[in-house]
């Protein structure tokens, strides 16, 4: 093709430019390039979205094709309170595919003077209460979390205190649709546990959402789903001195009207403990005897 043919190719308005495909991301960039989305737009934010804030990467998990991106968020400067948890994700150019707020910043009222007055003593009391039974349930944050679930990759919750980590392999679901984890006041079980068992530990509802409304069951999950609870390590060391409990998940099977053991596994070096399952409702764990 000479100079002029090429130019008058060039000039043509029908011929379309090759374009070259974006390259692809590592996880390393990842985690710098959501932060950077994130500054750029304040607006999911609230009352902080013309504030100075500052972000550090809890995680990051390559789910196939696309970024799942934990992200702390907090007021910049001097800041005494919980910072706030987001959730990015990105696909395998950097582009975003969404985001939720899984936690605002948290600032203390009036600060945690039963920890201050009780000090390692009240550690030890609130550990000897649990195996007693006598112990209120302490759920933490009452702020929910909620991820996208896709079809063709996997995904990971992690809960607003970080105790809950829920992972979904790709294919698991036929769809997309949303996972959301929320904290159950243990007042609000939906039976008594089985006899053998204290206080729940921790208590929550996993529930699969699809555009935003639950999706009524029965629905099982075409592969299981790794359901994984992070344990206080002093209720670890307690049970060390107790060979006759152990740690397990039990999960409310709402068909049934009641409480389905889990075959648990314990990891003490890690101070979880995790189960398979394949369908959703309320869990709970709590201490065997």
């Amino acid at each position: 093709m000479t100079t002029e043919d090429q130019k008058e190719h060039e000039q043509d308005p029908t011929h379309e430019p090759v374009r070259r495909e974006e390259p692809t991301i590592s996880a390393d960039r990842a985690g710098p390039l959501a932060i950077r989305r994130a500054r750029d737009d304040k607006s999911v934010y609230g009352k902080l979205k013309r504030k100075k804030l500052a972000w550090e990467v809890i995680s990051v998990d390559d789910l196939g094709g696309t970024y799942q991106v934990q992200l702390s968020y907090r007021p910049a400067g001097k800041f005494k309170g919980e910072p706030g948890r987001e959730q990015i994700i990105l696909d395998g150019s950097g582009k975003v595919l969404s985001r939720d707020i899984q936690q605002e910043p948290e600032v203390p009222k009036g600060g945690f003077p039963l920890l201050l007055i009780g000090g390692v003593g009240a550690v030890v009391v609130v550990v000897g209460l649990f195996f007693t039974g006598n112990l209120p349930f302490f759920g933490g944050s009452s702020s929910r979390a909620t991820v996208d679930v896709f079809p063709s990759s996997g995904s990971k919750l992690v809960s607003g205190d970080g105790s809950v980590i829920v992972q979904i392999k790709g294919g698991s679901v036929d769809q997309q649709y949303q996972l959301r984890h929320a904290v159950r006041p243990v007042e609000q079980l939906p039976r008594s546990l089985p006899e053998g068992f204290l206080t729940p530990i921790n208590v929550f509802d996993l529930t699969l959402l699809e555009n935003g409304i639950p999706v009524p069951p029965p629905f099982e999950f075409n592969e299981p789903i790794s359901v994984i609870i992070k344990i206080d390590r002093a209720t670890w060391a307690d049970l060390g001195t107790r060979p006759d409990a152990t740690v397990s998940i039990l999960h409310f099977d709402e068909e049934l009207g009641k409480w389905e053991l889990l075959r648990t596994q314990l990891d003490r070096d890690e101070a979880t403990a995790g189960a398979f399952v394949d369908t959703l409702s309320t869990f709970a764990v709590a201490i065997r005897t």
